[in-house]
């Protein structure tokens, strides 16, 4: 983690209401802003890579449908605009996640090309653990642990 802030001033939960994060690796940076005070539901993943990017959007109920968009890289320069150069790769209502995440968990097998996600390792889910802590640490947060 490069760096951060976070605010919890106003529902005074105890809790960091509003965070921005600038997280590294060897091969990318990620800013991230996560808000419970921002007002306007909203869900947003836009991914940069070397031949384009992909943007993310919605998850159901009042975010929208979710969408996945994707954009060439220099889109603009064979196409009138680089919006319109992007192509809408998937839309959904979302509202079948629950079952499919469900399958997906107690019946693997019924899985065998990967259409559905495959749920979290043991292992993947004590580094998501670590990484908190190291955010929590960075920002001088107090650890918020239910006893």
């Amino acid at each position: 983690m490069k760096g951060g802030t976070s605010w919890n001033g106003f529902w005074n939960t105890g809790i960091e209401e509003d965070v921005s994060l600038v997280l590294t690796s060897a091969s990318f940076v990620m800013n991230l802003r996560i808000s419970i005070v921002s007002w306007r539901s909203m869900f947003q993943m836009r991914l940069n890579g070397t031949d384009g990017y992909g943007v993310v959007s919605g998850r159901n109920r009042s975010y929208g449908n979710q969408t996945y968009t994707f954009g060439p890289r220099w889109g603009w320069q064979n196409a009138p605009s680089q919006a319109a150069s992007e192509t809408l790769e998937l839309e959904t209502d979302g509202n079948n996640a629950f079952i499919r995440e469900t399958r997906a968990l107690l019946f693997p097998e019924d899985n065998p090309n990967g259409e559905w996600p495959r749920p979290g390792t043991a292992a993947e889910a004590f580094r998501c653990m670590q990484l908190l802590e190291n955010i929590r640490a960075t920002l001088g947060l107090r650890a918020n642990y239910s006893s």
